[in-house]
């Protein structure tokens, strides 16, 4: 802590605000039930409401007789 309060403010600053939009990031996704996950085998993600999500996980394994 006190290496960030003797460090330039603005990076304090902007640390702050990352930290923040975070944090209101992952509020939003606990209270619509969404979960980050990874689409086919890029790098790319995708957001997707639980339900969603659990029942394709579902309907994959029992389609696959696992």
């Amino acid at each position: 802590m006190k290496q960030l309060l003797q460090c330039n403010s603005s990076h304090y600053i902007s640390y702050k605000r990352q930290a923040y939009v975070l944090k209101q990031f992952r509020n939003k996704l606990q209270k619509h039930y969404l979960i980050i996950i990874y689409a086919d085998k890029g790098k790319t993600v995708a957001i997707i409401h639980s339900d969603i999500y659990h029942q394709t996980i579902d309907t994959f394994l029992i389609q696959n007789q696992l």
